[in-house]
């Protein structure tokens, strides 16, 4: 759908954002920040549904690798009125390759009314450890020190679901030694 490569992208609005019943399916990453590439969001959100499904076939919602850099003041993901998400083959968010991903915000905030979802379909077969409740899945070197996730990383969590297909189901994923994701849930 979207990718930065080798580039620098700085936006106030959200990325993505799906109004009054869209529908939207990405074959692959609906974001992919990748070839030392750096994306900064300074709104509140990066990606906004509303009363809206996206289905992401294969790869993450984002996905940040080869070096680059993804910087979010807000929310990585809002979704409100019933909107749907679902990941059919991969994570929320995922980061390798000595990339980083700062999330100002919660990974997820739920809006108003519609009991929104987010669906994650695909085990994770690997290392996979709860980080403040968030399920993440650390493969290639990446340890429990590469990541670091405030309270607040799902905001509003009752008015919305994170529906898991299986125990070992992650929501973000961290690959490499040199990998790093930072979730402050402001």
């Amino acid at each position: 759908m979207l990718r930065v490569d080798a580039a620098l992208l700085e936006a106030s609005a959200p990325i993505v954002a799906l109004l009054r019943g869209s529908q939207l399916t990405s074959a692959s990453d609906a974001i992919a920040v990748s070839g030392q590439s750096r994306l900064t969001s300074h709104g509140t959100s990066l990606v906004a549904l509303d009363a809206s499904r996206l289905v992401v076939s294969r790869g993450a919602l984002v996905n940040v690798t080869g070096g680059s850099g993804l910087t979010v003041t807000g929310n990585l993901l809002t979704l409100s009125n019933g909107s749907t998400l679902s990941l059919l083959n991969g994570p929320l968010l995922s980061v390798s390759g000595g990339s980083f991903a700062s999330i100002g915000g919660a990974l997820v905030a739920f809006g108003a009314r519609g009991q929104p979802a987010l669906r994650l379909e695909q085990p994770v077969r690997r290392l996979l450890r709860a980080v403040r409740g968030i399920p993440v899945a650390l493969l290639n070197g990446a340890t429990a020190a590469n990541v670091s996730i405030a309270d607040g990383a799902v905001k509003s969590p009752s008015l919305g679901a994170i529906k898991y297909a299986t125990a070992t189901t992650a929501l973000v994923s961290v690959s490499g030694a040199g990998s790093k994701v930072a979730v402050r849930g402001k």
